[in-house]
């Protein structure tokens, strides 16, 4: 079981597009930031965020956490720069 505390975010790692509709992501740009998933949060967290968004952080934006052999990312929201919709 995951708990998290305060209004923390657990965000995994997801494939980043070359291409996206009107601009191409540069390989050092998607290394340094790259698309995370909101995997778990604060069931009382109030941040305008839920389970499965894609967003992106800013760097240094949170702090790197192996779990049964998987790599998350734990940070709050106040460090995310935007949210990816299709």
């Amino acid at each position: 079981m995951i708990n998290i505390k305060d209004n923390r975010i657990l965000l995994q790692k997801v494939e980043s597009p070359e291409k996206s509709e009107g601009f191409i992501l540069p390989k050092s740009s998607q290394e340094e930031t790259g698309l995370l998933e909101i995997v778990h949060m604060n069931k009382y967290a109030n941040n305008g965020f839920s389970i499965g968004d894609i967003v992106v952080l800013e760097p240094y934006g949170g702090v790197e956490v192996a779990f049964l052999g998987e790599e998350f990312i734990l940070s709050s929201p106040d460090k995310i720069i935007c949210t990816i919709t299709k």
